[in-house]
Formats: structure tokens, sequence, C-alpha cells
């Protein structure tokens, strides 16, 4: 799993800006749509480093919680006001971006959180202003992947 998430995220590399912490628990391996999960990936990637463009470094980790693998990305960026977050998930839905450059169609979240549904897992946000923002999802080990559950 830790070289699927250094290869997915290779476009940070290119960018040159931001430096990618990969930590991996143990050696894992999830059955799943890679192309759709590696959309999930890139998408919080993305957003790191998007809304906090002055943090250079991003997190991501992968962990064994029981049954389940927990990937997450974090950054050390301005976090999000707490009666934003349950609304981040929302179609259409938009947080307020006052450090300018950034524009969403308020979409990416939506489309992440119904890829990781139709795979059987979770997804959610930890924030906290001033000390940055973990998005992350879950995935259950032991599930045989149906390609007929993503469109």
């Amino acid at each position: 799993m830790g070289d699927w998430l250094s290869a997915s995220c290779c476009h940070v590399k290119v960018e040159g800006k931001f430096r990618l912490h990969i930590s991996e628990s143990e050696p894992l391996f999830v059955e799943t749509d890679e192309h759709r999960i590696d959309q999930v990936l890139v998408n919080f990637v993305n957003n790191a480093m998007k809304y906090a463009p002055n943090s250079t470094d991003i997190y991501i980790s992968a962990e064994k919680l029981g049954d389940k693998v927990k990937i997450s990305v974090r950054d050390q960026g301005q976090g999000i006001p707490p009666e934003k977050l349950p609304y981040l998930l929302d179609r259409y839905y938009r947080v307020d971006y006052t450090g300018g450059g950034a524009s969403a169609l308020g979409q990416g979240l939506y489309i992440c959180s119904e890829i990781i549904r139709r795979h059987g897992g979770e997804i959610g946000v930890d924030s906290h202003l001033g000390d940055g923002s973990t998005f992350w999802f879950s995935l259950p080990l032991d599930r045989q992947f149906d390609n007929e559950l993503i469109e």
C-alpha cells in the first residue's frame, strides 16, 4: 500500500513546493477499484495543497484498525470552523476560503464520499482552527470487491 500511496501523489513531487510524508503501519492489501480510491486520495492531497498553501508538509498515513484500513491526509493549514464540518461532504457545499486563489465547485468531497460508501467504507474529517485538518477514509479489509459497485 505504501508504494500505491506514493505513486498516487506523484503530481505533488512535480509541483515541488510540498513535501509528502508517507507512513504505513504494516504492509496492507485491500481489494478495491484502485482508480476510484486513487481519485479520493488525490482529491484529499489536492485540497491540502489548495487550502493550506503555506503548509509545505502533507502527511499521508495508512494504518490497520481491526478489520479496516484507515487512510489519512493531514495538513497544517488554518483548519475548518467546527460549524462547517457537518456539511463538508454535502453536494455543492463549499467552505468560504479567504486565503485567496482557491476555487471549487463543491463536488469533490461529495464524490469521494460516494466512492467510499460504495466500497463499504467510512469517510470523515477532523479539524481544529489554527491546527490544520485531517481528511480520512476507511475500507474493510475482508470484503470482496464487486466492480458493479462503482459506475
